[in-house]
């Protein structure tokens, strides 16, 4: 987090929370993580970074003091008939599928009574794929063996035609790598003489059938984040509406799902109105849809952005905050609408 939004959140807490609730005539706030863990994930940890049970724990705790926990249903029922959104109220929402919502987050929220939406891709269930960018976490968390050689970097830089001799840029480049970039992927694995079958096999780092219908079972929400989570920017118009009707369907129909959600995978930014429009006329629709561009409106086309709750610098006590005014600025600035082209 750069140091300048750092100090906007500080300035931020400084300010009475019920007060920029009332200000603001909040609706509903949605939160969105991908895991919690007190551990180090190999295939997660070198990506983003996420919050530790009692940090989670906090979060939550700070939510239910000034917000009241709000159910897919009541949401899907306003945005259907056109109303607000719950006045004061949020809803918790996780990607990606990883076991650890199963292991530690579902705990957690049952413990609390909390409603949660956890978006799958179907690709991953069962551990029959594993996503790429989990290999690029893999892969700079075997260079750290070398990253001090600066001849067995240039040696690896070579071999992907690259021209990098630092860590830092070998870093960035791999982040850059996006599905259409796998093969390069493998290569760089056998460069390396890592095998990410052999590591994937022993982690089985998703979500099974039979615990997501466990899930299911204890009244959380599954949905739908794409089949196997691609760049939606980097896709055709076609292949969009493939990855949205084939995830949500899977849902429906392996869990029996009512209210049907899905949530674009990586960024909903840029994507064009006409996606939407062909989106809201499949024959299996979504009844939400969810964005990250944070807590902006959308409703015309069933769309709910959420903001990113899983950076450890930035504790709930602090962010609430921030949230609320950012909205409340946007409103007066007449910024708060998401337009699309």
């Amino acid at each position: 987090m750069s140091r300048l939004k750092s100090l906007y959140y500080h300035i931020c807490s400084a300010l009475p929370t019920r007060a920029l609730l009332k200000l603001n005539k909040s609706g509903t706030l949605f939160p969105y993580h991908h895991v919690v863990s007190d551990e180090w994930i190999p295939h997660i940890s070198n990506l983003y970074s996420y919050k530790n049970r009692k940090e989670f724990n906090e979060d939550l705790d700070e939510l239910l003091k000034y917000l009241r926990p709000i159910s897919v249903e009541d949401i899907a029922e306003a945005v259907k008939h056109g109303r607000e959104l719950p006045a004061n109220s949020f809803l918790l929402t996780f990607d990606d599928g990883f076991k650890e919502i199963h292991e530690i987050v579902a705990p957690i929220l049952k413990a609390k009574g909390l409603p949660a939406i956890f978006f799958i891709n179907p690709a991953f269930v069962d551990n029959k794929k594993f996503f790429y960018r989990c290999k690029i976490s893999l892969l700079l968390e075997e260079l750290k063996r070398i990253e001090n050689d600066k001849d067995e970097l240039r040696k690896f830089s070579t071999g992907m035609n690259w021209n990098f001799t630092t860590m830092p840029e070998i870093e960035a480049s791999l982040k850059k790598f996006k599905t259409e970039d796998e093969p390069d992927l493998e290569k760089a694995s056998a460069l390396l003489n890592f095998s990410y079958s052999a590591y994937f096999e022993k982690a089985k780092p998703f979500l099974s059938s039979g615990q997501i219908a466990a899930l299911k079972k204890d009244g959380f929400t599954v949905g739908a984040h794409s089949w196997d989570h691609p760049y939606f920017q980097s896709i055709t118009e076609a292949q969009q509406l493939e990855q949205v009707s084939k995830s949500v369907t899977f849902v429906k129909d392996h869990f029996n799902e009512t209210t049907l959600t899905f949530s674009f995978p990586h960024s909903d930014e840029g994507l064009p109105q006409d996606l939407f429009n062909e989106i809201l006329k499949l024959s299996v629709e979504p009844d939400l849809i969810f964005g990250i561009q944070n807590q902006k409106c959308e409703l015309q086309n069933r769309v709910l952005h959420r903001f990113n709750a899983e950076r450890p610098e930035t504790p709930m006590s602090r962010q609430l905050n921030g949230i609320l005014m950012a909205i409340l600025l946007r409103k007066m600035s007449g910024k708060n609408q998401v337009k699309r082209n």
